[in-house]
């Protein structure tokens, strides 16, 4: 007897591919989570303002950078 594989379906391919995105964004809302409860719980309410800062200049960082990319686009406009 020949028993031959069956043949996955091509369907199943990308169900797989939008469950990592979630995850991933599942699994950085659990660390925000976790540091949360750690500076609540240890007493340490005063890292949040550095916390909060350290944030605001990532994201700074990335929106200059975005902009960057985009310049010559930008100034084609006007």
């Amino acid at each position: 007897m020949n028993a031959r594989p069956i043949p996955r379906s091509p369907a199943a391919a990308p169900v797989a591919r939008r469950r990592r995105p979630r995850r991933r964004l599942l699994g950085k809302l659990a660390t925000v989570g976790q540091l949360t409860r750690h500076l609540s719980g240890s007493g340490r309410w005063f890292l949040v303002p550095l916390v909060v800062i350290l944030v605001l200049s990532a994201v700074l960082v990335a929106v200059v950078h975005l902009v960057e990319v985009a310049a010559p686009f930008v100034y084609s406009l006007f």
